[in-house]
C-alpha cells in the first residue's frame, strides 16, 4: 500500500453485499466523520474475490486493494485506530481469524473501544441468517442437529465454513463476544437470540435501541380496493427474505382461486415461477415508492422473511406509509408490528394457512375503510 494510515482512525470491518447491514454502516462513517475522525472500511468483494480498504478523511476518499485476507490484515495491523467496529464478518475467508485478530487488537491498548452490531447470527452458526437446509427458521436447535445441517446448507453460508464444527465456531465467538466493549442489537429479539446461543454472555454487554430516521421521507399511501387484493412485497428477496415462500402463497393463490395478487416492489431470486398471481416490478427508489404504490393500486403489504430479521428497515418504511402490513411470527418485525394498528402478526410456515390468515385480514382491513369493500 502506498502512503499511511490517518492516525486516530475508526476501523469498521463490513460485508459489502448491500442492505440493511451496510445502509447502517454508511451512516455510522457519517456519525464518525461529523466528529472529525478518519475512518477506514475494510471488507471483502464477492465480485472480484479480494478485498478493499476505503479511506474517509479530510483529505477525501481514497481506496486500497489487497489479494487476500492476510494481506489485509497485515496492512491493518499498522493503522493507529482506538476504535474498531464490527459491522458484519460475512464474506471473510476465514472469520475465527477475524475474531481472534479483532481480540488481539483491543488486548493491545486498554484505551481501545471494539463495538460490534448485531446485524445478522453469524456469532451463532456460519448460517447467518438462521435458515436451516430445509429453507426454514431453524430456532437454534441442538448443536447435533447443526452438526448434521451445516454441509448441506451451501445456500445459507454463501458456501462458505460449511464444515465448521459448530461447537468450535461458537467458542471462538464466544472469546470475541468477552473481549468487547459494547455489542450494539437493534432488537430484543435479536438479543435474545444470541443470548441462546450464548448463554452465558453478560447481558450488560448488550445495548438495544432500534435505528432513527429508518422511515425519513415516505408518506401515506392511499389503498387500493376491489378485486384482485393487491399485496405488496417490497425488497430485494433471496431466499432468507422469502423468496420461495412468496411464490408457494401465490401458486397457492392461484390453486385456491383466492383474490390475493403479489407484487414485488424489488427483485425476486428464482423468478415468478410461472404464477399468475405473482408480479415483479424491479429495482425501486425510495423517492417513488410511495407514487408506484399507489399505481399499482396496493392494498396491503407483506414482509415474508422467514429469517429472524434484526431489526429490517422496510418494516418501519412500510408502517410509515400507513398500509396494513402482515410479517411472520419472529425476529425484530413480530416485535414492533403489534404496535402498529394495521398491523398483523402471521402464525407458521406453511404457505396455505398463511395465505388464509392474508385473506382474513385483508378483509377485516377493507370493512374497516369506509368505503372499502371485503374481497
Amino acid at each position: 500500500m502506498d502512503g499511511s494510515w490517518p492516525r486516530g482512525a475508526v476501523l469498521i470491518l463490513d460485508h459489502g453485499m448491500g442492505g440493511g447491514a451496510n445502509r447502517y454502516r454508511k451512516a455510522r462513517v457519517e456519525a464518525w466523520r461529523a466528529k472529525g475522525r478518519p475512518v477506514v472500511v475494510a471488507s471483502p468483494r464477492t465480485s472480484t474475490l479480494d478485498f478493499r480498504a476505503e479511506v474517509h478523511a479530510d483529505e477525501g476518499r481514497d481506496e486500497h486493494s489487497f489479494p487476500t485476507q492476510e494481506a489485509l490484515l497485515a496492512q491493518l495491523g499498522g493503522l493507529d485506530a482506538t476504535a474498531l467496529e464490527i459491522n458484519s464478518l460475512v464474506g471473510f475467508d476465514d472469520v475465527t481469524a477475524m475474531t481472534a485478530w479483532a481480540v488481539a487488537w483491543r488486548r493491545a491498548g486498554t484505551a481501545r473501544h471494539l463495538r460490534f452490531n448485531l446485524h445478522d447470527f453469524h456469532g451463532a452458526c456460519p448460517a447467518f441468517t438462521l435458515v436451516d437446509a430445509a429453507g426454514r427458521f431453524c430456532d437454534l436447535p441442538a448443536l447435533e442437529h447443526c452438526r448434521s445441517c451445516l454441509p448441506a446448507n451451501a445456500v445459507s453460508t454463501l458456501g462458505l465454513d460449511l464444515h465448521r464444527d459448530i461447537g468450535e465456531w461458537r467458542a471462538a465467538w464466544r472469546a470475541f463476544f468477552d473481549a468487547c466493549d459494547q455489542i450494539a442489537a437493534f432488537s430484543n429479539s435479536s438479543a435474545t437470540l444470541l443470548q441462546r446461543a450464548h448463554p452465558t454472555l453478560d447481558a450488560q454487554r448488550l445495548d438495544v435501541a432500534g435505528h432513527a430516521g429508518a422511515a425519513e421521507g415516505l408518506r401515506r399511501v392511499v389503498p387500493g380496493g376491489g378485486r384482485p387484493v393487491v399485496v405488496a412485497v417490497v425488497g430485494h428477496l433471496n431466499r432468507a427474505k422469502g423468496a420461495d415462500l412468496v411464490r408457494a402463497l401465490a401458486q397457492c393463490s392461484d390453486a385456491l382461486g383466492e383474490p390475493l395478487v403479489f407484487v414485488v416492489f424489488g427483485t425476486l431470486e428464482g423468478g415468478t415461477g410461472g404464477s399468475r398471481s405473482l408480479r415483479v416490478l424491479g429495482s425501486y427508489t425510495r423517492e417513488t415508492l410511495c407514487d408506484r404504490l399507489e399505481a399499482q393500486r396496493v392494498a396491503m403489504a407483506l414482509l415474508p422473511s422467514v429469517c429472524p430479521e434484526t431489526y429490517s428497515y422496510v418494516t418501519d418504511e412500510l408502517m410509515a406509509t400507513g398500509l396494513p402490513l402482515a410479517v411472520l411470527d419472529r425476529g425484530a418485525p413480530a416485535e414492533r408490528v403489534p404496535a402498529y394498528p394495521r398491523g398483523r402478526v402471521l402464525q407458521g410456515d406453511d404457505p396455505t394457512s398463511l395465505l388464509r390468515q392474508l385473506v382474513d385480514f385483508a378483509a377485516e382491513q377493507a370493512a374497516k375503510r369506509p368505503n372499502g369493500t371485503t374481497p
